[in-house]
């Protein structure tokens, strides 16, 4: 919705697609095309599911390495896997890539034979390397000087009611992340150890991670003017419905990539449930698991923008925050301050990255890794 119909003041940059259908029903509050575009997209999901996603996911259970024989059986499976190992189509494609495979590298051992041509080569290369890099600094002083001629543009006291803004999103940003992180932590662990409910309930996941959350931010919107809820408390849950999945789906992989045997040496020594969950799954997804907090807090900061300020039949709704700024800047043709929203935003994600996510992985690394 935002990048095939993004509003630059008086310019209307829109694009032929589904976002851009939905962005049109949601301005004129039609009902029944919103629910038209939620029901294409289901379709659109669930087509690449099963023609895509499902079979690599069946095909990579091969790559597992396990040094017990107690190794998770592979349950799922896929009608197109199955019509794509048995179809001839698929061998002679092999067949043609092994050729060419063979011809590329009759063709590479003859040209490193010539040595004079292989310098040539390397030279070329560097030079290419070279001015393509002189293009790039070049490009990025001419950027820089022009972003630096628009932010002189913004006082002090525009700052300040930046950073204000900021802390007010931050806020809402760690309620999410907190929020998704109590809910899909218990969750994931429950699907990702057991094989019925894994069965049963990635499919539906699958589909539901899949979908565009801002799809349903209309519907959402809609309820919450029904029930008198305002958005600077709906915005949360609107951030919610694009930050929870990431914690999900790296809670299941690290629940599924869990070794056999420490599951079977934790059962040998009788863990009860709170030393297992303290002792065995923390330790062992907590490399995932900050991942998926990483990426739910960039989701977050993502989904802030669309959240904070919504518009549904022609009417606006904003909640203070460095999303809503940004969104009214666009909206305003204000460029000073829109470059000053996005310089604060990022300075701030930057800082929060380093400081906070690469300790925690380099710690994950030392203290939970597992091919040590």
């Amino acid at each position: 919705m935002i990048n095939e119909a993004f509003t630059l003041g008086n310019r209307d940059f829109r694009l032929p697609g589904l976002g851009s259908y939905m962005s049109v029903a949601v301005s004129k509050g039609d009902v029944p095309a919103m629910i038209n575009a939620i029901i294409a997209m289901i379709v659109l999901i669930v087509f690449l599911d099963q023609l895509l996603w499902r079979p690599l996911i069946i095909w990579s259970q091969k790559l597992r390495m396990e040094e017990t024989t107690a190794a998770a059986a592979i349950t799922s499976k896929s009608w197109f896997f199955q019509l794509l190992q048995n179809a001839y189509c698929i061998a002679l494609v092999q067949r043609v890539f092994v050729c060419f495979n063979q011809w590329r590298q009759n063709r590479r051992a003859k040209a490193h034979s010539t040595n004079e041509w292989t310098l040539s080569q390397g030279n070329f290369g560097r030079m290419m390397s070279r001015v393509c890099l002189c293009i790039l600094l070049v490009l990025l002083s001419i950027t820089a000087f022009s972003v630096v001629q628009i932010l002189i543009q913004v006082s002090l006291q525009e700052w300040l009611y930046l950073c204000k803004l900021l802390l007010l999103t931050l806020s809402r940003v760690i309620i999410c992340v907190a929020i998704s992180l109590l809910m899909m932590l218990p969750l994931g662990l429950a699907i990702g150890l057991s094989e019925k409910w894994f069965r049963i309930l990635e499919p539906i996941i699958q589909v539901g991670a899949s979908f565009p959350a801002t799809l349903l931010f209309p519907i959402v919107i809609l309820v919450f003017h029904q029930l008198g809820i305002s958005l600077g408390i709906g915005s949360i849950f609107l951030m919610l419905l694009g930050t929870q999945w990431y914690i999900l789906f790296n809670v299941m992989a690290g629940a599924r990539a869990m070794p056999s045997d420490l599951r079977e040496a934790a059962a040998s020594f009788r863990f009860n449930r709170i030393q297992r969950f303290l002792y065995l799954y923390i330790p062992t997804i907590f490399p995932y698991l900050i991942t998926g907090i990483l990426t739910a807090s960039g989701g977050s900061w993502n989904a802030s923008i669309v959240a904070e300020y919504v518009t549904f039949k022609k009417q606006i709704l904003t909640t203070p925050g460095i999303g809503s700024a940004i969104s009214i800047a666009a909206q305003n043709s204000n460029y000073p301050l829109l470059a000053a929203s996005i310089l604060v935003l990022v300075v701030v994600v930057v800082i929060i990255n380093y400081q906070v996510w690469l300790r925690l992985y380099h710690y994950s690394e030392k203290r939970f890794a597992l091919n040590v």
